[in-house]
């Protein structure tokens, strides 16, 4: 995705904010939500949270690393501040929720089947949220960053499916990895866009916010009313 960005800045010759703003959002890791739309796409949920979480115990090196290496020499950052943020916006709340789940583990398994509505309950309140936070940086989107964003967006789709084809993954799996690669923590983006790079940079990852959500769900919904092979179901 980081690439794919980097590649889409040049073909559409994005001003320097709006081509980092569009990296970081790409180097973000996967979307919290994807969990939640690859469950209504009958998709790999546990593979789906795996993925989410290597992602994100990775981010706090990866991204600074991959934004320093595509856009470093366009617009300079403190890498090192960078990582301490996401360690404290990221890790220390993932590992907090192992914690609970840990301690109250009898408890939350009385009430496990309830979590999906939950979490469609929420998902759609903090993506209302973060698009609502933006909504001055939205109106200034243009045909183009709408487009580059698009098109960021249907190629991790389609490159999470391509993938998943090449190491032969059945259907369910492949669904996942189109999600997974997709979606990104646009909002996570946004946070960081703001701080280190200006107004200019977070137009991208707030748009990226709803645009990966609805292509996300469009394609949950499709999938959803496919019936899956024997082989392919869990």
């Amino acid at each position: 995705m980081p690439f794919g960005a980097f590649a889409l800045a040049k073909i559409f010759r994005l001003p320097p904010e709006i081509a980092v703003g569009l990296v970081l959002t790409a180097a973000a890791p996967e979307a919290m939500s994807s969990g939640v739309i690859s469950y209504i796409a009958k998709a790999d949920v546990a593979y789906s949270v795996s993925l989410t979480t290597v992602s994100t115990l990775l981010c706090p090196l990866a991204t600074p690393a991959l934004v320093y290496l595509l856009a470093g020499r366009v617009i300079q950052f403190d890498f090192w501040v960078m990582v301490f943020d996401l360690l404290k916006m990221v890790i220390i709340p993932l590992f907090a929720g192992f914690g609970i789940r840990y301690l109250f583990k009898n408890t939350i398994e009385k009430i496990i089947d309830v979590f999906p509505a939950i979490s469609v309950t929420f998902i759609i309140f903090i993506c209302s949220l973060v698009i609502a936070l933006n909504k001055n940086y939205l109106v200034m989107i243009t045909a183009l960053v709408f487009a580059a964003d698009l098109t960021l967006n249907v190629w991790g789709m389609l490159a999470g499916y391509w993938v998943g084809s090449i190491f032969k993954m059945d259907v369910r799996k492949k669904r996942t990895l189109s999600i997974e690669v997709g979606m990104q923590n646009a909002g996570l983006g946004t946070v960081l866009a703001l701080k280190y790079f200006g107004e200019k940079a977070a137009i991208p990852a707030a748009a990226f916010v709803f645009i990966c959500i609805f292509t996300a769900s469009v394609m949950a919904e499709i999938w959803s009313r496919q019936p899956l092979q024997q082989s392919d179901k869990p």
